[in-house]
């Protein structure tokens, strides 16, 4: 018995400590991600967008009440204002800044426009919960396309990178008639993996985002 009763006390010692242990991770993960703020975002942007033909950029929300997109607007050379724009989209859990090495040479060709996808950057946070694959895509394509619409571009030439390769390819199949050409970047989810390729990735892994458990899933918490 008395062994019995140090063994309970020692398991209660341990469940404890790493109880302690996980509240005060989480507290340092929290203080962390709430010291963020859209001041922080901008500054950091500032930085990557620091070159000096971006300084006569425009950046706005746009888009309906609750899925705005926020926007990066250049205009192109005398003379380009009737071609179609570049839109650029870029991956999963990025912003607009991921461009910011292309934006000055693009812009000597015609106006380019960068976003922050749906729940990203300095965009609406996703304001529902999607919990399939057609709610997704649905979902983002409805919002880039209210974007267009109150953006006045008739037709684009659409670029994603990653995950904006993919939400580019989706939006071109519905409106295809809005896309002049479509480039898609190091798409993702656009061709069928192997057997040894899903052999290859770590279960945990795979269960997690299963579950709809993924990095940004992680900091919003």
């Amino acid at each position: 018995p008395e062994l019995y009763s140090s063994q309970v006390r020692d398991s209660s010692k341990m469940s404890t400590v790493l109880l302690n242990i996980l509240s005060s991770v989480t507290k340092k993960l929290k203080l962390w991600w709430s010291s963020t703020s859209q001041l922080k975002l901008i500054a950091a942007e500032s930085e990557l967008l620091a070159d000096a033909s971006l300084l006569s950029c425009r950046v706005q929300l746009v888009g309906k009440d609750g899925s705005k997109l926020r926007t990066l607007d250049l205009p192109g050379p005398v003379g380009t204002e009737n071609l179609p724009p570049i839109i650029l989209l870029h991956g999963f859990g990025m912003g607009l800044a991921f461009w910011g090495r292309q934006l000055a040479e693009f812009r000597k060709y015609r106006r380019v426009i960068a976003i922050d996808l749906p729940g990203m950057g300095g965009s609406d946070p996703l304001g529902i919960d999607l919990s399939t694959l057609s709610e997704v895509e649905d979902y983002f394509i409805l919002a880039l396309e209210s974007w267009r619409e109150q953006m006045q571009v008739r037709r684009m030439v659409l670029v994603g990178a990653g995950f904006g390769a993919y939400v580019s390819a989706i939006y071109s199949l519905r409106y295809h008639k809005r896309v002049d050409h479509l480039i898609m970047l190091s798409a993702a989810g656009m061709e069928r993996r192997s057997k040894d390729q899903e052999a290859d990735e770590p279960a945990l892994q795979g269960a997690l985002w299963d579950k709809g458990i993924t990095p940004q899933a992680l900091v919003r918490a």
